[in-house]
């Protein structure tokens, strides 16, 4: 079950996407070291084609958000428009998808930055965000601007832009889990190594705000390429996304009877990204899969290539 099932405006025309947040069932504490610290990383993980059938309930996502959890990271999803409960229609051009993406990649750095449970000894500051998609929602990703640009949205947003309701949105529900967090742990013997706040608004103190500093990773899922990908989003140049899936930490993971992308196209594609100098670009081709990861014992693989990724 989701921490929090919530709604929030997109920065494209305010209309409303549904949005999940979930957490780990055991989050850190004095009686183990955790791997990751579930405040400071996150993975988004977006949806198949609306038209289709697509939102965050598809079986691939749920199976995913179940490996990522036992990992110890949090975990988003939303629907995009016109998918689930989400209100407005799917955009031919993939514009409004895009913001709708970037309005939930914002709100899940925000949140992330308000969470008051960290470590007292020294460590990493740093945001570790995983901006994921499966399917189309890969296209998204591939499609996205620069993380900058996206912030910069939300660094000084107008009064109740959407922009704006998304900031006090996360800082309200980040308090909630802090006090949350904060009544559980009164309940069992406290460990002196961590420390549990409450403030969580865009008034906290800047010292505590101002070194953050955001590292991005990539996980593409079944990604479709032309010309499949041009039916369901205005096509745009990849020498800027490239750049990105070498520069950044980047999993792309794929079948060889994906029916959407033929297995030669996504195998010269992926070559190319992970042959290129000083690359951070991975890859793994599943055999027997189709895009829809129902085949028999290919599920299984998925999540034990997705795991051995978080990992590494």
């Amino acid at each position: 079950e989701p921490a929090l099932s919530f709604s929030i405006p997109s920065i494209f025309d305010e209309i409303s996407l549904d949005c999940r947040i979930y957490h780990p069932s055991s989050p850190p504490n004095g009686d183990q070291e955790p791997a990751r610290n579930w405040t400071n990383t996150a993975v988004i993980i977006a949806h198949p084609y609306a038209p289709l059938g697509g939102c965050y309930d598809v079986p691939v996502l749920t199976c995913l958000c179940s490996v990522l959890l036992k990992e110890g990271v949090t975990v988003g999803t939303f629907n995009f428009r016109g998918a689930g409960g989400s209100k407005g229609r799917t955009t031919w051009t993939g514009k409004g998808e895009l913001a709708d993406y970037e309005s939930f990649f914002a709100f899940v750095t925000l949140y992330l930055d308000a969470l008051e449970l960290k470590p007292l000894t020294k460590g990493t500051k740093n945001l570790h965000i995983v901006l994921g998609g499966y399917s189309y929602g890969s296209l998204v990703v591939t499609r996205l601007p620069p993380i900058s640009e996206t912030l910069a949205k939300f660094s000084n947003p107008e009064e109740h832009s959407a922009a704006a309701v998304i900031t006090t949105q996360a800082h309200a529900l980040a308090t909630e889990t802090n006090n949350r967090i904060a009544n559980e742990r009164l309940s069992r013997p406290q460990n002196h190594s961590l420390r549990i706040g409450g403030k969580a608004s865009s008034e906290m103190p800047r010292s505590s705000r101002e070194n953050r500093r955001i590292e991005p990773y990539y996980l593409l899922i079944s990604p479709l390429l032309p010309p499949i990908s041009s039916l369901v989003m205005f096509p745009l140049g990849q020498n800027r996304a490239d750049a990105v899936w070498t520069k950044h930490p980047t999993f792309s993971i794929f079948g060889d009877n994906d029916f959407f992308t033929s297995f030669k196209k996504l195998t010269q594609w992926s070559q190319r990204l992970s042959e290129a100098a000083n690359s951070n670009f991975q890859v793994a081709a599943v055999t027997g899969a189709g895009h829809f990861w129902v085949e028999d014992g290919v599920e299984g693989k998925l999540k034990a290539a997705v795991r051995q990724w978080v990992h590494s």
